[in-house]
């Protein structure tokens, strides 16, 4: 019979009823929960502080000769955009960013911190964005680490066209050198016939090699600026008029929520762990014994020699 009684509990399946009676009867504690995260929220709302945040567009301008075979396809990826994305937050940048931003000062570490920089996806285009406490000083910030990244990528283009031009640059100069040299020989009065010729030959025959080098300088510098792209300013920062970071109506309405589970999961933890009778069909649970009836109760006296005390503050009348 004890066994008959236990397979029935174990099988005993949570019915809507028995959710709403075990709302109803924690319905302080669960309101209690309730109200104790939305104050919670509340108050962690107080000492937010509210950002703003600026943003600039970056265009990089392709090179002349973009998207033909003799360029790497390096250059027909988005990849290459993103390595302009990473150059920007780098050291360099952001430490001559921090040495001109004079007021409000930030560190290179703060402007890591705020700094985002997003390449915008099939275009040619680099979005920058700073967060700060101050609209106006948001936007000061993030126009002036994009002028700096600008004026290196400029430096670093001329430092390339440079490397690839210095050697032919130098030849040339010593040409000119002898052919100068030559041409003053060549005024010389006491200069003989014979010498005259060869020296006229020689320097024919130099001013050809410089041409020749000129040519090739200037075609050099015009392939290099064609495969060399440029960064400019598509559009300059925002200035924001609303923190990005007010939502104070969603955290509160997390805290809510929050609070309402806790409060249901304290309810029905509770009522798990009582194990004390209440009801009708807390009796057929346990028993299989049929109920023949149920007492009600209705407003009773409260003497302690007429009536004892019960479980949840209920009295009941002492048999006679």
């Amino acid at each position: 019979m004890n066994n008959e009684n236990e397979e029935q509990v174990l099988e005993g399946e949570i019915s809507l009823a028995d959710i709403w009676n075990t709302v109803r009867r924690r319905f302080l504690l669960i309101l209690l929960c309730l109200v104790v995260a939305i104050f919670v929220a509340i108050f962690s709302l107080q000492g937010k502080i509210d950002m703003y945040q600026s943003s600039a567009t970056l265009i990089i301008q392709k090179p002349s000769n973009y998207g033909q075979s003799a360029l790497p396809d390096y250059y027909s990826s988005q990849g290459w955009l993103q390595t302009y994305a990473e150059m920007l937050k780098g050291e360099s940048i952001l430490l001559e960013a921090s040495k001109l931003i004079t007021f409000p000062r930030v560190s290179v570490d703060q402007l890591r911190g705020g700094l985002s920089v997003q390449a915008i996806k099939d275009t040619l285009l680099l979005k920058v964005s700073y967060s700060y406490e101050k609209g106006i000083y948001a936007k000061k910030i993030v126009d002036t680490v994009a002028s700096v990244f600008i004026q290196k990528m400029a430096e670093m283009n001329e430092s390339s066209i440079s490397n690839f031009t210095k050697k032919l640059e130098t030849q040339i100069e010593d040409y000119q050198k002898q052919i100068d040299i030559l041409r003053a020989d060549l005024e010389k009065p006491t200069l003989l016939k014979e010498e005259k010729e060869n020296k006229q030959n020689e320097l024919k025959r130099l001013i050809e090699i410089k041409g020749m080098l000129d040519e090739q300088l200037t075609r050099q510098i015009l392939t290099t600026q064609q495969l060399v792209s440029s960064v400019k300013v598509y559009q300059e920062g925002t200035t924001p008029t609303s923190p990005t970071n007010s939502r104070d109506s969603l955290t509160i309405a997390i805290g809510a929520v929050l609070g309402l589970f806790v409060g249901l999961l304290l309810a029905f933890l509770l009522e798990y762990l009582d194990d004390s009778i209440k009801t009708e069909e807390d009796i057929k649970k346990i028993s299989t014994y049929r109920v023949l009836g149920v007492i009600p109760r209705f407003g009773l006296k409260t003497d302690s020699s007429y009536y004892y005390p019960y479980s949840q503050g209920k009295y009941y009348k002492k048999p006679v």
